[in-house]
């Protein structure tokens, strides 16, 4: 068994909370940092859920619902550097096409 992977994917969800909370500097690139190592520490975990786990009530508890947060790793990380590359977190308007996947991934009867 892997446990280690239980408790890093821990630490670092920990991890981006602080600095989600308690940031300083580039507050606004700061925070899609933290939402970016959030949610690929609970990426990691869900992998390691259906991989390694024989728990049904795990796996239909991480089955249900963050599958689609996946789709949303790309576009933070796109946005934390370009924020600190150009010093400012606005998201303008053509931006939210980059979320595109996601929400084409969340709406059940997209394509029925």
């Amino acid at each position: 068994m892997n446990a280690p992977i239980v408790y890093l994917s821990g630490l670092s969800m920990f991890l981006a909370l602080v600095t989600f909370f308690y940031n300083k500097g580039y507050q606004g690139a700061n925070r899609f940092l933290a939402a970016f190592l959030f949610l690929s520490a609970l990426y990691f975990l869900i992998q390691f859920v259906f991989i390694y786990s024989n728990s049904l009530v795990w796996m239909a508890f991480f089955s249900s619902g963050f599958a689609s947060l996946y789709y949303l790793i790309g576009p933070l990380g796109f946005f934390y550097v370009r924020s600190v590359l150009r010093d400012s977190a606005r998201i303008s308007g053509w931006d939210y096409v980059h979320f595109v996947p996601f929400l084409v991934w969340c709406s059940p009867n997209f394509l029925t």
